[in-house]
C-alpha cells in the first residue's frame, strides 16, 4: 500500500485496531504468533 493510501485510510485502520483490541479484551484471546498468522493467510487462499 502506498503511504498516501495509508494516510487516507488512517481512520479505518485506527478503528479496526480498536475493534481488534476490544475483541481481545472481551474474549481474552492470546496473541497469535507470526507463524500462526501465516498459516491462516495460506488457508484463506484455498
Amino acid at each position: 500500500m502506498k503511504f498516501t493510501e495509508l494516510l487516507n485510510n488512517i481512520d479505518s485502520i485506527v478503528e479496526k485496531e480498536k475493534y481488534e483490541k476490544k475483541k481481545k479484551e472481551i474474549f481474552n484471546m492470546r496473541e497469535e504468533t507470526p507463524d500462526e498468522l501465516y498459516i491462516k493467510s495460506c488457508d484463506d487462499d484455498e
